[in-house]
């Protein structure tokens, strides 16, 4: 199994986040607030900082992914992981 498949459930329920932050951002609604009742105590929040951590957050953890990957010294390539070939691969695949 390539480490890179781990990824493909991701990448189908990201079309469906895409389709809300852009949304939200033709609505209007990127300042609007709710409850992030996660946090102890919960905490207000906007949606559009909610959009943008999730973005981050995700880079985040693929970047760590990679970086172990060439610890361990996967012997496969290890894709790049970075927003502009994420994004040059969606405009290739239409995904």
């Amino acid at each position: 199994m390539q480490p890179w498949t781990c990824f493909s459930g991701l990448e189908a329920a990201y079309s469906d986040f895409a389709a809300f932050a852009l949304q939200a951002e033709r609505e209007g609604r990127l300042d609007h607030l709710f409850t992030d009742v996660l946090d102890r105590p919960p905490q207000q929040k906007t949606l559009g900082g909610a959009i943008g951590h999730l973005v981050t957050h995700n880079m985040h953890h693929r970047a760590e992914i990679q970086h172990m990957l060439h610890r361990v010294g996967y012997p496969g390539q290890v894709p790049e992981g970075d927003l502009m070939g994420w994004d040059m691969r969606q405009q290739v695949t239409g995904d």
